[in-house]
């Protein structure tokens, strides 16, 4: 924009290339082939401004001479009638007159230079019969500054902003003079616009206050300036969001073009709040709490879904407004390819002027909510891992959750990396985790009745128990296979394929605290007079009652598997531990810390606390007569019977003895005994696929996981296969395998 033909439009692009601007045609048309002369006439308006109202004896006047004269090919040499500059005397041949290394102190600028650059300046602008008809760019800055409600005196820093922006000579001038130093920056500013003087600047500074509304509409970015640590780099003002300078070339822009390119249509939903069923008082409240805010015009309404990645945040917050009957805009969305690394500071500085200008943009409008994922790119620094820390600015960050006019709903990973001050200011907040098994059921089942696809309830459940997919991927698997092959393997294999899409690995979503594959609920050997409890508990569904059970038996015996039923059952995930680790005390955590912690997670993940390993709390628990820990003992016994959830315990000693302050706790206690005859019979058939002969004898001690293990060791015997004589040889050696050395295959 400097003098000199299409010099000032390269200057602008090079700046729109070095600020992540994405390079448009009708950016580029309006760059190289639109008429420039009112940004020309503009900027040699601020050079004018900046020279006639700058000292010829101070260090400033220097800067500027020293530029000018780097600068003269753009300025055809500062050649005025038949005059060049400098007139000034070099100190060697080839050297410049006024050197950036030098130490200028007063009278160093030579009057006669100073004098030339005012005329030669003055001569240029005096070409200007009447001031150039503004550009398409310069109209569009007028448009988005009535719309977003600036006052004329907002809209001149604004235009004042693009030009320094976009203009080399302007960047190089301010980065000299101001030198890394913030405070600089407004007085410089100041006589940019040729308005000086202690009342402008601090009206100045008020214009760029983050209360101000260039900044709360996100119109600009000032935390680059005033809270790097490091001072200014190579931008010397605010800037104006990237986001906006990508409309500023389009041709009749408008206040509702301007609204629908910044927030894009309103996001749909692929499930419903049926599907997150597990949450349906929460929802309900949530649900109230944006109803009634709508109706009442509140403003600072922040709800918080919070929770793993993949666990359904995005579509509940979409099943949500879609029920509730509002638009929601999804803010801060963009290309992984052109965007910048997750939490840095340009990551912060666009998602924030995003979601300042959805918020001036909407402010007025009802029935509507805007949607802000992933969180952490506010309010935690880029360099973080699990310390907590706060964002590149608190005061912005405070003010967008106290006041904004349209409720938000953020979602977000991990809340205790959040600044306390932050967590304080959302209205409310839930925990979204992984679906629980019988919850996958419900929306494989939901999903397959609306795109009229076919799965038997035996597929449903197998694909639920063996697949933790969020509801989205789902519903996209069984799209996906209505367009093809609606078959159980084509839907594994659609899963896996969006597992490596999604996560980069096609196991990602197997489950790995699932139902073993081998067990055999039937098979299940454990005293028949608890028959009822059982099955009571089993038909619970998803209201279980806090029942605490423990469960003994030798590894094999279906222990892991039968807590997992459970959870199943309640439409919970399991939360699995081994006490053996909990009961040890660390520099770091006690014992007791740890296993309060055990508990505060299944309370926050509404799950089935499995614990393994009881024996874990005596002294030594590996000797024939370990002594319980008593005071410890004692602390867990109190947290079993605190805890509103159910808990299962289990040891793989089953003679354990267990001491009664602890038993006491106990609803239910199973012994889970070797399987008998009758059962041997049934197990040999299960997993061998045929009756065992009459006189088969079974050797004593046998558990469904010896089965397992020999029907998974013939399977890749390549000397005879499945014959009887070398099942029963096999049985015996895998019992007298395990008791000798206790191994843990089992399920």
């Amino acid at each position: 924009m400097v003098a000199g033909n299409n010099s000032g439009r390269l200057s602008m692009v090079k700046s729109a290339k070095r600020n992540s601007v994405a390079i448009t045609q009708e950016m580029a048309n309006a760059l190289l082939d639109g008429d420039d002369g009112y940004g020309t006439y503009l900027a040699y308006q601020y050079y004018y401004n900046l020279v006639r109202t700058t000292p010829l004896t101070s260090q400033v006047a220097y800067k500027i001479c020293h530029v000018f004269e780097d600068n003269l090919p753009y300025f055809d040499d500062l050649e005025l009638e038949g005059k060049k500059f400098p007139n000034k005397k070099p100190k060697g041949k080839g050297k410049p007159a006024y050197p950036e290394d030098a130490n200028p102190g007063k009278n160093s600028v030579l009057e006669e230079d100073w004098n030339h650059i005012k005329a030669y300046l003055e001569k240029y602008l005096a070409e200007y019969t009447e001031v150039p008809e503004k550009t398409t760019i310069f109209r569009n800055i007028d448009i988005l500054a009535q719309t977003l409600y600036l006052d004329d005196s907002e809209r001149d820093i604004l235009t004042f902003l693009y030009i320094a922006q976009n203009d080399h000579l302007i960047m190089e001038l301010s980065q000299k003079i101001v030198d890394k130093d913030p405070g600089r920056m407004l007085p410089l500013m100041s006589r940019y616009l040729n308005k000086t003087g202690d009342n402008y600047i601090e009206a100045l500074a008020k214009a760029m206050d983050v209360n101000a509304p260039l900044t709360s509409n996100g119109m600009i970015v000032i935390e680059d300036i005033f809270e790097r640590p490091s001072g200014l780099n190579d931008q010397v003002f605010p800037q104006i969001q990237p986001s906006l300078q990508e409309l500023l070339p389009l041709i009749n822009l408008n206040a509702e073009a301007i609204a629908e390119m910044r927030l894009g249509k309103p996001v749909e939903a692929m499930l419903s709040t049926q599907d997150f069923s597990d949450l349906t008082p929460e929802i309900s409240r949530i649900k109230t709490i944006l109803k009634q805010a709508a109706e009442q015009g509140k403003t600072g309404i922040n709800i918080l879904l919070h929770g793993p990645s993949g666990s359904g945040k995005t579509e509940l917050a979409k099943a949500l407004s879609a029920e509730l009957g509002f638009d929601m805009f999804a803010i801060g969305e963009s290309d992984e390819i052109e965007s910048s690394e997750k939490g840095t500071d340009t990551s912060f500085t666009q998602r924030v002027g995003d979601l300042l200008q959805a918020h001036s943009f909407l402010k007025d409008r009802k029935g509507v909510l805007l949607f802000f994922d992933e969180l952490e790119d506010l309010l935690t620094k880029g360099t973080d891992t699990d310390k907590k820390s706060d964002p590149p600015s608190k005061i912005i960050i405070n003010r967008l959750l106290e006041t904004n006019p349209v409720p938000t709903v953020w979602a977000g990973n991990n809340p205790e990396k959040f600044h306390d001050s932050f967590r304080q200011r959302f209205s409310y907040s839930v925990y979204v985790g992984y679906p629980p098994v019988m919850k996958r059921a419900a929306i494989w089942r939901r999903q397959a009745a609306i795109h009229d696809v076919a799965l038997s309830e035996k597929d449903i459940l197998s694909l639920a128990r063996r697949f933790e997919a969020p509801g989205r991927m789902i519903a996209n698997a069984i799209h996906m296979a209505s367009l093809t092959e609606v078959t159980l393997p084509n839907i594994e294999a659609i899963l896996r394929e969006s597992s490596r899409i999604v996560y980069g690995n096609v196991e990602a979503i197997e489950a790995d605290g699932g139902i073993s594959r081998h067990f055999r609920r039937s098979l299940f050997n454990y005293d028949r007079s608890k028959h009822n409890y059982v099955s009571e508990i089993y038909a619970s569904g998803s209201s279980p009652r806090p029942y605490s059970i423990f469960v003994k038996g030798v590894p094999g015996s279906g222990i892991r598997s039968f807590g997992r039923l459970l959870a199943e059952k309640g439409n919970m995930n399991p939360i699995e531990t081994d006490m053996r680790g909990l009961a040890i005390s660390t520099p770091v955590s006690s014992a007791e810390s740890n296993i309060r912690k055990a508990f505060a997670d299944a309370t926050d993940n509404r799950g089935l606390l499995i614990i393994s390993h009881l024996e874990g709390l005596c002294e030594n628990s590996q000797a024939s007569d370990a002594k319980w820990q008593k005071e410890l003992s004692y602390f867990f016994a109190e947290c079993v019977s605190k805890h509103e959830l159910p808990v299962l315990m289990s040891s793989y000693k089953p003679d354990l003895v267990v001491p009664e302050y602890v038993s006491d706790v106990f609803s239910l206690d199973l012994k889970i005994h070797a399987l008998d005859a009758e059962l041997c019979a049934r197990a040999y058939e299960e997993y061998f696929g045929e009756a065992p002969k009459e006189d088969a004898a079974f050797p004593k001690g046998l558990v469904p996981g010896d089965f397992a293990r020999v029907s998974h060791v013939l399977k890749k015997d390549l000397n005879g296969g499945a014959i009887p004589e070398k099942i029963m040889n096999y049985l015996r050696k895998q019992v007298e395998l395990r008791e000798s050395q206790n191994p843990r295959f089992g399920f």
